[in-house]
């Protein structure tokens, strides 16, 4: 990676944070997926080409340069940072390069191109970018080198210090942002993913998996099915089971009038059951499937008693199920991951074409959910671009926020939204959200009820004690006695 920019943004100048912040980050090791978008601005040019850095101002053109800054940044006029500064014929040459072999690489779907451009910070439109041509996203990418970058610190507000404070900006605000995860589904009986004795943890066990994820890796799914469907029925809900507190709040926030958007990263579709209109599945549902072969539609009912059984489903409208497959569809996979490894080393010497057989779309069902190494909707893109600009409040309710690009959305709208976590662990670097609530999601959602005089919560959950708990993170349970 780079060195951070010879210009630090204004509010960092005269205190140095900007620089303590980009430390603090990169040797945080509970963000794994902090890379702002100044970061990634710096890993574009590293990745991509040895452009060289723009050179330094006198202290004269410092000076001069940040009186006229000062004057934008009053004015709140978008300036370019690099205005009137010569590049040389090798510093273009190098952004070309840059510009052009990021097109190339990235341009493969355009969601993916959409994901991308994000890390950017560049936010366009399915209908926009459908319309652009090549060189307007090439000015796009340009535009975002050499804007001034986001900044990678925030300064808490002084007005959102407890819990109560939250209460009196929920009820002030109109366009709330939710992004929820595993966490708020756990009291429903549906392990989270990454936690001790999640569901990557009885995975690796089950399985013996080098990697957990891989039984989520799209083209192991194409191969393998029965590996997937063989642990389906731990991470979908009973047909008995009710959506927890945490999603009735978020239902509750739109019922109000409240909810901007609820971004949820869980695909056991319980916000939908709860009665969340606005709400985006990141990563797809069980509510819905579709044939890998013929794209026919299934309901999550229709395939439901095979992932019950462990057995694959598989569409009877295009054809046998034993095409292109050994599998017994009235038998549940019973193998252990070791007995593929062997299958997995024999087609490292396979052909092209055997390979390209081997994992050709078959008649086998899959969930729409979205594996590892498919692209997020267009909906995720087009809702936050617009989004993103509305917001006046942020929860971040039961996720650890490791999944790209859903992890960025705190990082992508602007620094002056209040931002809050609720959560069972810490998230991310310690000063980013303005008030980190740590404990049992539910927990912390009934008090908020209680102070909002909201109708839906039970009564029988116990008042924390403000004084025994420190200020901005607020540890439920753990620290009343």
């Amino acid at each position: 990676m780079m060195s951070s920019p010879k210009r630090p943004c204004k509010r960092f100048k005269q205190d140095n944070l900007q620089e303590e912040a980009i430390q603090e980050c990169a040797h945080d090791s509970n963000w794994q997926d902090c890379n702002l978008t100044s970061y990634k601005i710096q890993d574009f040019h590293s990745n991509y080409t040895s452009a060289p850095s723009q050179t330094p101002r006198t202290e004269q053109e410092e000076d001069e340069y940040e009186t006229v800054e000062e004057t934008s940044y009053q004015s709140g006029e978008q300036i370019d940072w690099y205005e009137n500064t010569d590049r040389s014929e090798s510093e273009n040459s190098s952004v070309e390069m840059a510009v052009q072999a990021f097109i190339e690489e990235h341009s493969n779907t355009m969601e993916n191109l959409r994901e991308s451009l994000m890390d950017i910070g560049v936010f366009v439109s399915s209908e926009q970018l459908e319309k652009l041509q090549r060189e307007d996203i090439a000015d796009l990418i340009r535009d975002s080198i050499y804007r001034e970058p986001i900044p990678t610190y925030r300064t808490k507000r002084e007005d959102l210090k407890t819990i109560q404070d939250l209460a009196r900006m929920i009820e002030q605000a109109s366009h709330i942002l939710v992004v929820s995860g595993a966490g708020i589904s756990v009291s429903c009986g549906i392990p989270d993913f990454r936690s001790s004795g999640g569901i990557y943890e009885r995975i690796q066990e089950t399985f013996s998996l080098l990697d957990p994820q891989e039984i989520f890796d799209l083209d192991v799914f194409k191969e393998t099915p029965e590996l997937f469907y063989s642990f389906a029925k731990e991470i979908i809900p009973k047909e008995s089971t009710e959506p927890s507190l945490s999603h009735r709040f978020i239902r509750d926030l739109e019922c109000h009038q409240k909810l901007l958007r609820n971004y949820a990263q869980n695909i056991d579709g319980l916000e939908s059951i709860a009665g969340i209109g606005r709400v985006v599945y990141c990563h797809g549902s069980f509510s819905t499937a579709h044939c890998l072969r013929c794209n026919a539609h299934y309901s999550l009912d229709d395939i439901r008693p095979h992932i019950v059984a462990g057995r694959v489903p598989y569409c009877l409208l295009c054809g046998n199920h034993q095409v292109n497959s050994n599998a017994n569809i009235d038998e549940p996979f019973n193998h252990t991951f070791s007995e593929l490894n062997s299958s997995h080393m024999d087609h490292n010497n396979s052909t092209d074409e055997e390979d390209e057989d081997r994992i050709a779309p078959r008649n086998v069902i899959k969930p729409d959910i979205v594996f590892f190494g498919e692209s997020l909707s267009g909906q995720f893109f087009d809702c936050f671009e617009s989004d993103r600009e509305r917001a006046d409040l942020l929860l971040v309710i039961g996720t650890s926020l490791q999944v790209a690009p859903v992890s960025k959305i705190p990082f992508c709208i602007s620094a002056e939204i209040p931002q809050v976590l609720i959560n069972l662990e810490p998230v991310g670097p310690s000063d980013w959200f303005d008030l980190e609530l740590i404990g049992p999601c539910d927990t912390i959602i009934q008090r908020l009820y209680q102070l909002l005089g909201w109708q839906h919560g039970v009564n029988d959950v116990e008042y924390f004690k403000e004084e025994q708990v420190q200020p901005r993170r607020f540890l439920f349970q753990r620290d009343i006695k």
